[in-house]
This record gives structure tokens, C-alpha cells and sequence, in this order.
């Protein structure tokens, strides 16, 4: 590339200013396009590269047939994890239930996701904690465990 034909360009640019206003909000606008739809597609391909061990863990989902219009929900309950473990095809399982109630504390609720787990959860998902012993607390029936999320919103 030589000067002149920067020149040219640049006169070029100043003759249709409109044109060349246009042409640069559209680059601009697809190179933007570009970079959201990678960063997206990272996104999708590692969303659970936190999980140790993540190509070996499954999610069960169960379908109740009694229903008129059964519909596939991710969560199994506590003898479909026992009959599991007891089957010999799994390390491990765990169990993880949403609950949907507000979190009571010191007389304010608070609008918080509260899921009930058990006590192999935390080795399952490495969970690493900041303070506190995490299999301690699970293995309690009124333990609670909360993220760093939580503690700061509250």
C-alpha cells in the first residue's frame, strides 16, 4: 500500500460522506455481530468447564406419564438416586431440589434461590468454600450454605 492510495481513499471518503458514513456504521455493526455470536458460541461450548470432571456428569430428567400432558423436569427424587448408587453404573449422585419460598432472616425475607441438596453435592460440583466446613452444614437437616452472592446482597 502506498500513500497515494490512501489519499485517494481519504478523498474518496470526503467527496460522499454519507456513503462513507453508512459503509463505516455497517462494518462497525458487524464486526460488533461477530464478536457477540463467538463470544456466545465460548459461552455455550464451556458453561460448565467449572465442574470438575464435566464430561462425565449427567443430569437425569424423569416424566411422570400419569399426567395428561407430561412434561420432562430435571429432577429425580431420592430412590431413583439410591437405586443408582446401588446399581454399581455410578461414582456418585446427588440430589437437587429448587424450593420456592422466600429466605427468613432476622425478620426481612429475602428473595433468594434456595435449592435443597445432599451431602455428596459439594464433592460432586467442587464446591470450594470460603469460610465454614461444607460437609458439615449439609449433612445437618437446618444447615445452610450460601454463596458469595448471597452473603453480599443481604
Amino acid at each position: 500500500m502506498r500513500m497515494t492510495d490512501l489519499r485517494i481513499a481519504w478523498r474518496l471518503l470526503l467527496r460522499e460522506p454519507g456513503h462513507s458514513a453508512v459503509a463505516i456504521a455497517g462494518l462497525a455493526v458487524a464486526f460488533a455481530a461477530c464478536f457477540l455470536l463467538l463470544g456466545y458460541v465460548r459461552h455455550s461450548l464451556g458453561y460448565d468447564r467449572y465442574i470438575p470432571d464435566h464430561e462425565r456428569v449427567v443430569a437425569v430428567k424423569q416424566r411422570i406419564n400419569v399426567f395428561p400432558r407430561p412434561e420432562w423436569q430435571l429432577k429425580a427424587y431420592y430412590p431413583l438416586r439410591r437405586a443408582a448408587i446401588d446399581s454399581g453404573m455410578v461414582e456418585s449422585a446427588t440430589i437437587v431440589h429448587d424450593l420456592d419460598v422466600p429466605l427468613r432472616a432476622g425478620g426481612a425475607l429475602h428473595d433468594i434461590s434456595l435449592h435443597a441438596v445432599d451431602t455428596t453435592f459439594g464433592a460432586l460440583f467442587g464446591v470450594r468454600t470460603v469460610a465454614g466446613n461444607l460437609d458439615a452444614a449439609l449433612a445437618r437437616p437446618d444447615g445452610l450454605v450460601l454463596t458469595q452472592s448471597a452473603t453480599l446482597r443481604g
